[in-house]
């Protein structure tokens, strides 16, 4: 079983189709050089929170998987 953070994906997807499409125009495309700058860090901000959760997600998932299966393996051994 592979234990990607598909809820953080799809937080992602939600995000990108309210105003991604603008946040992006206005980070690369704007031409006043304070909104530029301004976008660019809204911008880096949201990706590096969307990371952090991704990887907290993969982690819970992953301890999560590990005692399920550890408590498995116990219950087989305590039964025989």
């Amino acid at each position: 079983m592979r234990r990607w953070p598909w809820i953080t994906l799809l937080a992602a997807i939600v995000l990108a189709a309210l105003g991604g499409h603008d946040l992006l125009r206005s980070a690369f495309f704007s031409g006043e050089q304070l909104a530029r700058s301004i976008s660019q860090l809204l911008l880096e901000v949201i990706v590096a929170v969307l990371i952090g959760l991704g990887l907290i997600e993969w982690l819970v998932r992953t301890i999560l998987a590990r005692r399920a299966k550890r408590a498995v393996s116990a219950a087989g051994k305590t039964e025989t």
